[in-house]
């Protein structure tokens, strides 16, 4: 940190690389940037209170005295994520995000831009009418963990294309390679 080089009588400037705004300063990057004040204030919000961030030690001397210890600790826990989220992200990351609504909450809270991931590769697929006088089933079942509860689903079509119905079911708690045979079994059950 550029504090520790002024403490030499070392004189350098530069500027803080997440914001390009203000010298490099410990205090201006743990309370006054415009970044981590996002942070600090989503802390507090998590933590119902609020923290005032006009420099480290302000930040440091926070507590409540109605905390039991362990409450203590989750503050000083934060801060060390707080503290280390600083220094290790921003909004210059290349990094890709999740695609969790959750995540691109907090995201846009922090004002940070997310980066989507790319997909990996976009294939068309035509859907054909079945022969006439055939109905064609679309079908597709998914479980949520392994094993995990399943449903399955369907969409019948007749050779013009026109809407004929739909099924869906709950399939209990079954795993991957099975819901694939139940989905053809059930598939040829409703038509």
């Amino acid at each position: 940190m550029d504090d520790h080089l002024w403490d030499r009588r070392v004189t350098i400037v530069s500027m803080r690389s997440l914001c390009g705004k203000n010298c490099e300063s410990y205090d201006h990057l743990m309370s006054r940037y415009s970044f981590a004040d996002s942070l600090w204030n989503w802390r507090g919000s998590l933590l119902s209170c609020h923290i005032d961030t006009q420099s480290s030690f302000t930040i440091l001397a926070f507590e409540r005295s109605s905390w039991s210890p362990q409450m203590k600790d989750v503050f000083l826990a934060s801060i060390s994520f707080v503290v280390c989220k600083i220094k290790m992200t921003g909004n210059h990351t290349k990094a890709v995000m999740n695609s969790s609504i959750s995540e691109f909450q907090i995201m846009k809270k922090l004002d940070i831009n997310g980066h989507p991931r790319r997909a990996d590769r976009i294939k068309e697929v035509m859907w054909y009418l079945p022969k006439e006088n055939w109905v064609k089933c679309n079908s597709d079942e998914s479980p949520l963990g392994c094993p995990g509860v399943a449903g399955w689903a369907g969409i019948f079509r007749n050779h013009i294309g026109s809407f004929l119905g739909y099924c869906t079911a709950n399939l209990g708690k079954k795993i991957q390679l099975l819901l694939e045979f139940m989905d053809a079994i059930l598939a040829i059950e409703k038509a």
